[in-house]
């Protein structure tokens, strides 16, 4: 499936330059390889009426990804501009812990497990289109809008019990997998030099958030989806760069970018063996991105 999403936006992306360079605007193609650190989170409250408030929370910190993304921009001469990005990652290492309590607000946490997240991958998917201002000879701005669809796709392996002091145990192979459907505004800002370029964009995004779980040894759960997850999401994102002409037509590329995106309360449905289903609330979560990437652009 992530194949298949990847070689569609490819396609889309391709034919958007195609269409843009027939149409006698500036294109431009990047391609760049990077490597990115994640820190992910949810909890779920016990059945309402009941404690406590954080029945169950999983964190996967540290997650080291190696991604590849590829740009594609074209402005019109009348100033139309279309902005397209397409990235995949591989997870490569990370730590994943699984809680339980007690009591409410985290006290009297009676179950914990330290597992290896170092498998799963990762997808982002960007379109959007705005207008070029021209500020002088060298500096541009364009605000922006479009969709976005991201994936962050999970694996727990190589269990080890922490509370109580357990230690390893065999079989964990379970999975857990979020899409992320949305809008985002924003705005870029250039300034051409010629020889060097600097870059800088924020935005700011929300839309439908859904996970999915396969809990591969609880017994009492369904398998394949043993629950899900029902939200929505609010999040930010900050992105600067610098390019360095090689050759004409030709740069060298740089990307720092951080994101946040918070998951805010909704629905948390676990799906039981027998057949029945059991609903509670999804506190929220979190999803932290940090990266930096090197590539080339060329410009058309």
């Amino acid at each position: 499936m992530v194949r298949f999403k990847l070689t569609i936006t490819a396609i889309i992306l391709a034919s958007l330059s195609l269409f843009a360079i027939q149409a006698q605007a500036a294109v431009n193609v990047g391609l760049q390889v990077g490597a990115r650190e994640d820190n992910f989170d949810w909890n779920i409250a016990a059945p309402y009426g009941y404690e406590p408030n954080v029945l169950s929370e999983l964190t996967w910190s540290n997650l080291e990804i190696t991604e590849l993304r590829l740009d594609t921009q074209f402005v019109a001469p009348i100033g139309v501009a279309v902005y397209g990005t397409l990235g995949y990652g591989t997870i490569t290492s990370g730590q994943n812990q699984d809680s339980d309590y007690d009591f409410d607000d985290r006290r009297g946490e009676y179950s914990r497990s330290n597992n290896n997240a170092s498998d799963g991958d990762t997808l982002d998917m960007r379109i959007g289109a705005g207008y070029q201002f021209k500020i002088g000879r060298h500096v541009s701005l364009i605000p922006l809008a479009g969709v976005e669809y991201r994936e962050l796709n999970l694996v727990m392996t190589d269990g080890f019990q922490t509370i109580p002091a357990y230690g390893p145990f065999d079989g964990l192979n379970s999975t857990y997998n979020s899409e992320w459907k949305g809008l985002w505004v924003g705005a870029r800002a250039n300034v051409d030099l010629r020889r060097v370029r600097f870059n800088a964009e924020f935005l700011l995004r929300t839309g439908d958030y859904y996970g999915y779980a396969n809990w591969n040894l609880r017994s009492d759960f369904s398998h394949p989806k043993s629950f899900d997850h029902d939200s929505a999401y609010l999040g930010y994102e900050l992105n600067g760069g610098a390019e360095v002409m090689l050759v004409e037509h030709l740069y060298l590329t740089t990307n720092l970018m951080w994101a946040s995106s918070e998951i805010l309360e909704g629905t948390d449905t676990i799906y039981a063996a027998d057949g029945n289903e059991y609903s509670t609330d999804l506190n929220g979560g979190q999803w932290d991105q940090l990266a930096f990437r090197l590539g080339l652009r060329a410009a058309f």
